[in-house]
């Protein structure tokens, strides 16, 4: 069971919307609540289970998103 690529591929969906630490710590938390599952089933079942967390986390969110880098424009 690969904690860390289910962590990586989250990251590159989410880091967007959350802070990196709130990605891991939701990952984490779910690897915890996952505790006992064969291992067989644990990457798509950890992974289905931490993307929806981090989705109502994100419906939760009431601070506004952040903006993309590429949208800033200087001014010269």
């Amino acid at each position: 069971m690969d904690v860390i690529d289910v962590t990586e591929r989250l990251m590159a969906e989410f880091e967007h919307r959350l802070h990196l630490n709130v990605i891991s710590r939701v990952v984490n938390g779910c690897r915890r609540d996952l505790a006992g599952t064969p291992s067989g089933p644990m990457p798509e079942l950890l992974e289905r289970l931490a993307r929806q967390r981090l989705l109502d986390e994100i419906a939760h969110d009431t601070s506004p998103a952040p903006r993309p880098s590429a949208h800033l424009t200087h001014s010269a």
